[in-house]
């Protein structure tokens, strides 16, 4: 089989897992892969369901997260679509979420940043976006100001877990983080303040790495686990470290964050760190055993998944000889079990790794028996065939390929294994199956560079722990840093806001998104007026958008209980000036307009409705019509809306003033609004509220519609 025939092997397992995600599950944050529908985070933010609740965000994880891959791949149409999608559906603003610091940087702010490179900067592949105005780096701001909150204690080491509304809350927390949680967030925040001059987020990130390592034994080894309010290394870990789970990527990040940003400090941090490892942890053999890192001494005989990916740090580093051997170990671990077990415990004095290199490892059993897809091993097997053009490595990865195919694939997606003994299959499929796990593979039969061109590279890049490409040079911020869209206003209110780490950020509520989405445009002579030319109406459930003044709130019911009209006037954030026609400016709310404006058609659940804000010519003030199933408002004034209750918390707009909503359909709200703000009122609960100077009772509350 040639490499492009395994290339587009790599690439449909992608598609088929992309797809099933876009079809099932999406907007929620992952697939379940043996349901075929969609995994959310749990109700509740307990530390019990923290497993499932660091990672689910509820912003579309595996959207965010994957979107890059579509760019590395060369699909410039799938990688724009992808984009739009996060435009319109993906947002920070009053997200009650209690997250993991760790996972949300690593996916969610390293997916936006890598997007945002792609879609800005036409050097690194042909996907850059014609009239991008860098909204994704506007979301990585977003969520960085939340994130900030976390290193407001009095070691500089983060808390692991905040609330992305509420920033730190009791009860949701543990003071106990790991090396990696704590220290491992210097890429993105780095690239962050390198693109927006807000020297903040590496400043931070920093002194979180540095308070890990100067922390380090007197054998230049870090622990595994420590007290972020105290400093202290904490026992729960038995003192151990090595270059597993808790502490793999803190080695990883100093080594990246020297080349990626040419920074002769932290190599520096890096060389006294591996040397220490080498020493201590190394046997010679190829494989680093869990030590405790006060005295050298073997604290246990297992080994744990994440560890595969070392030889990838050892190549970076100039160690391929030794990375050769490390890798041999874990591939023959995936020969015995069809994957890489979370952890396996070696029952001999050492491992046989002078048998064949396809020989399976027979002296290990399982300790923790689960594979749940995960990219560590993929990784170094790429890493390994770029530096020594082995064919070997191909041929590893061909079986991995193959077993991923045979053994976990499913109707709509990939599911990883509860249990390699008995095949029991987890209802999961992660994010960085897509963002990592793939990719890796096709880059590894990616011989040609016909797509991702990263082959050929030779300036500063490198793939963060989550598999997201970032670079940094002088042309990718003439086309990617903040100044490339000023015009643009791209940083203008908001969250942008706060200036300092632990800042309360602006409680806006933002589900809403300019609609971008292309449909068709018909051309004159088609009989309708010129409003209607401008943008088809589409079947029902459709709408109009006349140009720029035409916006989408897509409206969670189950986050808004009160919906309140408020009269304003007109005014321009940025010029200090009265708006005209076609100049609709919001940007503390997060929605901004330029000169481009398309139409859009979007799925309605039965248990959702829609606000569409824009301007309807030609009704009758006050009046309330029907099109298409949807339902048209002219005027705000005493409009009276009644909400059904669907389901637990979750409502549907039923009827307006004598018109009865059919559920799914759109309401049109085509008053003079200008403004758009999302809150809390006194008693802590969300709000819309709408603005428009028709309304004439200014700054008082005009009408409570349900």
């Amino acid at each position: 089989m040639a490499l492009k025939t395994r290339r587009q092997k790599a690439a449909d397992m992608f598609y088929h897992g992309w797809n099933g995600y876009l079809e099932y599950a999406f907007p929620s944050d992952e697939l379940r892969s043996l349901s075929c529908d969609g995994l959310d985070r749990r109700v509740d933010e307990t530390l019990e369901n923290a497993s499932i609740n660091d990672v689910l965000g509820g912003y579309s994880v595996t959207l965010v997260d994957a979107l890059d891959t579509l760019a590395l791949m060369g699909d410039c149409r799938g990688f724009a679509r992808g984009v739009r999608r996060v435009e319109n559906y993906v947002t920070f603003h009053g997200l009650n979420a209690t997250v993991q610091l760790f996972e949300t940087t690593i996916r969610g702010l390293g997916g936006l940043l890598s997007a945002h490179l792609y879609a800005s900067v036409p050097r690194l592949s042909k996907c850059a976006i014609q009239g991008y105005q860098g909204s994704l780096l506007r979301l990585a701001v977003e969520l960085g100001e939340r994130l900030l909150p976390a290193f407001t204690t009095p070691t500089g080491l983060p808390f692991p877990r905040l609330n992305l509304l509420r920033g730190l809350a009791d009860g949701q927390l543990t003071n106990e983080s790991c090396a990696s949680g704590a220290g491992s967030l210097v890429l993105e925040f780095g690239l962050l303040s390198r693109l927006t001059g807000d020297a903040r987020y590496d400043q931070v990130a920093r002194r979180a790495f540095s308070a890990v390592f100067d922390r380090r034994s007197e054998l230049d080894l870090v622990g595994m686990t420590l007290d972020v309010l105290t400093g202290d290394w904490t026992p729960s870990s038995k003192y151990a470290t090595g270059i597993g789970a808790n502490v793999d990527s803190f080695y990883e990040y100093a080594l990246k964050y020297a080349v990626l940003f040419d920074d002769r400090e932290m190599l520096s941090n890096f060389t006294t760190l591996y040397r220490a490892l080498k020493t201590n942890s190394f046997d010679g053999t190829g494989l680093f055993y869990n030590i405790d890192y006060r005295t050298s001494t073997k604290a246990n005989n297992w080994f744990d998944s994440l560890g595969a990916f070392f030889p990838s740090v050892m190549v970076l580093s100039g160690d391929v000889a030794d990375a050769v051997r490390t890798h041999l170990f874990y591939y023959k671990v995936w020969l015995q079990y069809g994957g890489i077990p979370e952890r396996v415990k070696l029952v001999a004095t050492e491992p046989d790794l002078s048998a064949s290199r396809m020989t399976p490892m027979r002296n290990v059993r399982l300790e923790l028996p689960w594979y749940q897809l995960r990219p560590e091993f993929a990784e170094a097997t790429y890493y390994l065939h770029r530096a020594t053009g082995d064919p070997f490595y191909l041929a590893a990865g061909r079986r991995v390929l193959d077993d991923l195919e045979k053994r976990y694939r499913t109707r709509c997606g990939y599911a990883g294994a509860l249990n390699l003994a008995t095949g029991t299959r987890e209802d999961r499929m992660q994010s960085f199956f897509l963002s990592e796990t793939v990719k890796y593979l096709y880059l590894l039969f990616d011989g040609d560079n016909d797509h991702s061109g990263f082959n050929r590279q030779l300036g500063n890049f490198v793939f963060s722990t989550e598999g997201h490409p970032f670079w940094y040079d002088e042309e990718v911020m003439q086309h990617a840093g903040l100044d490339a869209f000023k015009e643009s206003g791209l940083l203008e209110g908001g969250d942008n806001e706060a200036k300092t780490p632990g800042q309360p950020a602006n409680n806006h509520y933002l589900d809403a998104r300019k609609s971008q989405e292309t449909s068709a445009i018909l051309g004159e002579g088609s009989g309708l007026s010129q409003f209607e030319q401008q943008c088809q109406v589409a079947p029902a459930g459709g709408m109009f958008i006349p140009p720029c003044e035409f916006y989408e709130l897509l409206v969670r019911p189950d986050h808004h209980f009160e919906f309140d009209f408020f009269a304003l006037e007109y005014f321009n954030r940025a010029k200090g000036l009265p708006l005209s026609s076609g100049q609709i400016m919001t940007a503390s709310d997060g929605i901004w307009a330029d000169d481009r404006c398309q139409c859009g058609v979007y799925d309605r659940g039965n248990d959702t409705f829609e606000i569409v804000v824009g301007r309807v010519p030609g009704l009758a003030k006050g009046r309330v019509v029907c099109s298409d199933g949807s339902v048209w408002v002219d005027h705000l004034a005493g409009l009276r809306l009644k909400l059904t209750r669907v389901a637990g918390e979750r409502y549907r707009v039923s009827r307006i003033e004598g018109i009865e909503v059919v559920a799914g359909a759109a309401v049109h709200v085509a008053d003079k609004l200008v403004q758009v703000d999302f809150g809390r009122d006194g008693a802590g609960r969300e709000m819309l509220r709408i603005a428009g100077r028709d309304v004439t009772v200014k700054g008082k509350k005009v009408e409570n519609i349900f």
